[in-house]
């Protein structure tokens, strides 16, 4: 892999293959990087994505139980508001 320059990888950043993380990239904490990263990006999760997507990501997960069941119920509304 290539690493190019003010390239930041903090701890446990797995890198498969023979990838190139370009110019300024900064990789998140027990990242992993499956592909060639942008210049100036901010990489985090594993698989990596857009780490302000991630931070979005990983703040709903405990919601999704609640969300799941509100889903549910919503749907079951609509379905009896539909009934002819």
């Amino acid at each position: 892999s290539i690493l190019e320059k003010d390239v930041l990888l903090a701890g446990q950043v797995g890198i498969s293959g023979h990838l190139t993380i370009h110019e300024g990239a900064i990789i998140y904490a027990q990242s992993g990087i499956g592909g060639d990263v942008p210049a100036g990006s901010r990489m985090s999760g594993s698989p990596a994505f857009a780490a302000g997507d991630w931070l979005r990501a990983i703040t709903t997960f405990p919601k999704l139980p609640e969300l799941w069941k509100l889903i549910r119920d919503l749907k079951k509304r609509v379905e009896t508001l539909e009934r002819p």
